[in-house]
């Protein structure tokens, strides 16, 4: 109502305009119809109205496909008129409203907005004006739809309003339910008109013909309505922030709330049910404690439970809905050979409503002293180096995401050399270009390892054998060896990395000078990935050259921020 009182006569005008559009495109696709009647017959066939019996019958078909071709163009027209009328509406709408740029595309999501709410408010006018149509040539079938529709959003309404598991899982799947309730309402019609033709209550052939074909259309309008809808309800936060001067704009979406995952009551609904059956075993919750991650993807919490087996410990990760491609993502690590040494056990996995649960074993964990950290970071580091990717996660991972090398590329070099402000740095971008092929093929040469720019003082655990655990993997990749290594470890790498250990036997042939390249190269893309050119023309000479020293890096491109 707010866009109304906004600006009443645009919106009145989109609405117009939109209807208007619906009902030439109804008829433009109506009169094709009555042709090919006209075409499968000897003469005008008598259901016809009689103001058309005395035409003759070449010059009616003529005239009717002139009369679609000139519906289809009236359409056309309305539609754009509704269009530029809805940025019209749009422009004022944010010119009132006296607020800041709130988000991104915030004038095209105005106007969308704009046309969304005509495209809903004249299906829903366009199904009032049919089913009053209707109801007058055929009544018994208008009030067989009406009836249907009434009982429907009824029924809905009421268990949307009573039953929570019905509400979260009509947020998710609104959209078939009402495609399957318009098509069954269809049919429902269908059935009331072959009753009544078998009673002989039909009406005249032409008017029946007419009411079914605009009971099929407007269903598919009020589903198309009912949809729009439903996705305005979902982008609120935006809706309100623009359209109520006094509502602050918060941020899209739905955020993990710690208040209400942790509070009792709410654990009490799912979590032990949860645990139950990822165990095989009836456990009590004992209590539940808040980790902090330092991430905003996920929310982890420790839980300590008590079963017939004793007393258990467990981690239990909720990943949003947003970021639920995450969480399987974490969980194809997990499920590989060797995952132990890099992360707890997992447990299982569940969904509850529009969020992903991940289940992991806690038992023996414990956290990792300030004094400690260093050295159990770079014990995680040679923890990753010796852990083999599969061929078929490495093969996985290839076919789905974008490797760094391939990102450097002929167009990260034109826009190094746009931020090159010398004859040196522009030369060195040429010789960086140049050899770019010989690089890439050096790098692509070494062997494969696990990196994630998650491991840092929140994530790292000590696990039960006093090994260094990371609890966060949603964003590893697979790398080249070295790809991700912090730049200051590069003079120790071979310590790091322990290259000659014969952990791994395919590391032992792995030239420290290409690992560093490596380093660089991936220092490189994040840099540039982050606008900061001028600082990865800063990595070019140690790229070039990369025997150099790694302690001879400007500091401002050696702090990781992924």
């Amino acid at each position: 109502m707010k866009m109304f009182r906004s600006s009443p006569y645009v919106t009145v005008q989109v609405i117009c305009f939109t209807l208007l559009a619906q009902v030439c495109q109804l008829l433009a696709m109506l009169l094709p119809l009555k042709v090919i009647l006209m075409m499968g017959s000897d003469g005008i066939p008598s259901f016809f109205p009689s103001f058309m019996q005395t035409m003759e019958r070449t010059s009616l078909v003529i005239g009717l496909s002139f009369g679609a071709v000139l519906l289809y163009l009236a359409y056309l027209g309305m539609a754009t008129a509704a269009d530029r009328t809805a940025a019209i509406g749009a422009a004022s709408l944010n010119r009132r409203n006296q607020k800041l740029a709130l988000f991104p595309n915030q004038e095209d999501f105005t106007r969308e907005i704009y046309a969304r709410v005509a495209r809903s408010s004249a299906g829903l006018i366009f199904t009032l004006l049919a089913l009053t149509g209707i109801g007058i040539v055929y009544p018994h079938l208008a009030a067989t739809a009406a009836l249907f529709l009434l009982l429907a959003g009824v029924v809905a309404t009421y268990l949307n309003s009573r039953f929570e598991p019905f509400r979260q899982w009509l947020s998710s799947h609104y959209a078939p339910l009402i495609g399957n309730l318009a098509a069954a309402c269809l049919f429902v019609c269908l059935g009331v008109a072959i009753y009544d033709y078998l009673n002989g209550t039909f009406p005249p052939f032409l008017f029946a013909v007419i009411s079914i074909l605009l009971t099929r259309q407007y269903l598919t309008k009020l589903q198309a309505s009912l949809i729009e809808m439903f996705r305005l309800v979902g982008q609120r936060a935006k809706l309100d922030s623009l359209v109520f001067f006094s509502v602050p704009f918060a941020g899209q979406g739905k955020r993990i709330s710690e208040k209400d995952i942790l509070d009792p009551e709410t654990l009490e609904t799912w979590l032990p049910d949860f645990l139950g059956s990822a165990t095989g075993r009836e456990t009590r919750i004992l209590g539940t404690q808040w980790v902090q991650l330092g991430s905003p993807m996920a929310l982890l919490f420790e839980c300590r439970t008590r079963d017939a087996a004793g007393d258990g410990y467990y981690y239990v990760k909720i990943y949003p809905r947003s970021n639920r491609h995450l969480a399987e993502h974490e969980r194809m690590l997990a499920r590989e050979p060797g995952a132990l040494e890099l992360m707890p056990e997992l447990v299982g996995n569940m969904r509850m409503g529009d969020d992903e649960c991940l289940l992991f074993s806690a038992l023996g964990t414990s956290g990792v002293p300030n004094d400690q950290f260093s050295r159990l970071h770079q014990q995680m580091l040679k923890t990753t180096a010796r852990f083999k990717p599969s061929s078929g996660l490495a093969r996985a991972y290839s076919r789905s995401k974008v490797r760094m090398i391939e990102r450097i590329d002929e167009d990260l070099c034109g826009l190094l050399r746009l931020a090159a402000t010398s004859a040196e740095e522009r030369q060195q971008v040429n010789d960086f270009q140049r050899r770019l092929p010989s690089l890439r093929n050096e790098v692509d040469n070494l062997p494969l390892w696990l990196f994630s720019p998650d491991l840092n003082g929140n994530t790292l655990r000590i696990g039960p054998q006093g090994n260094p655990l990371c609890l966060h993997w949603p964003r590893w990749s697979i790398e080249p060896l070295g790809a991700g290594l912090p730049i200051a470890l590069l003079p120790e790498l071979e310590t790091v990395l322990e290259l000659d250990s014969g952990h791994r036997p395919d590391l032992k042939g792995a030239s420290p000078i290409h690992i560093r390249l490596a380093a660089y190269l991936f220092r490189l893309d994040r840099l540039c990935g982050r606008n900061r050119y001028r600082d990865g023309l800063r990595l070019l000479p140690f790229i070039l050259s990369p025997e150099y020293a790694a302690n001879d890096v400007p500091s401002s491109v050696m702090t990781s921020d992924y």
